[in-house]
């Protein structure tokens, strides 16, 4: 895209205010390396406030919801201003020994774990060991 021009979503937003009765659509989206759970919501167009859920490939997961198991799915939902919500990413997972059990480890840092999310992680962490030594202390009771 050219500075200075408008973009697609853009662009028909204004068309549509040109032109009553034109009705605001998102274009298919396309998620790399991810499927729509439900092939019959495939379409070339879905109207505002149409919902689609996508899943990961086999060997992917989603990047930015690395707390879902790889099992689950996400939903988008086409906006008012001709865009999707935030599109899924689907990200290769690494077959390491290090990585599959970062969750679990120390080794966040070498998983190209980004900083925010290794707080949260790591929060996540504490709790879960805090958790186990409560139930740890109760079944002494």
């Amino acid at each position: 895209m050219s500075p200075g021009l408008p973009g697609p979503a853009l662009a028909l937003g204004l068309l549509a205010l040109l032109l009553p009765g034109t009705r605001i659509q998102c274009s298919k989206p396309d998620v790399q390396n991810g499927r729509m759970v439900n092939a019959l919501d495939e379409k070339m167009w879905y109207n505002v406030n149409e919902s689609i859920t996508f899943k990961c490939s086999p060997g992917y997961h989603f990047s930015d919801h690395w707390y879902l198991p790889t099992t689950d799915s996400l939903s988008i939902t086409c906006s008012a201003n001709g865009n999707w919500t935030a599109l899924p990413k689907c990200q290769k997972q690494s077959n390491t020994e290090e990585c599959t059990g970062a969750r679990e480890s120390k080794e966040f840092l070498h998983c190209d774990v980004p900083l925010t999310e290794l707080r949260t992680l790591l929060e996540l962490k504490k709790l879960y060991l805090e958790i186990q030594k409560l139930k740890r202390e109760i079944k002494k009771l």
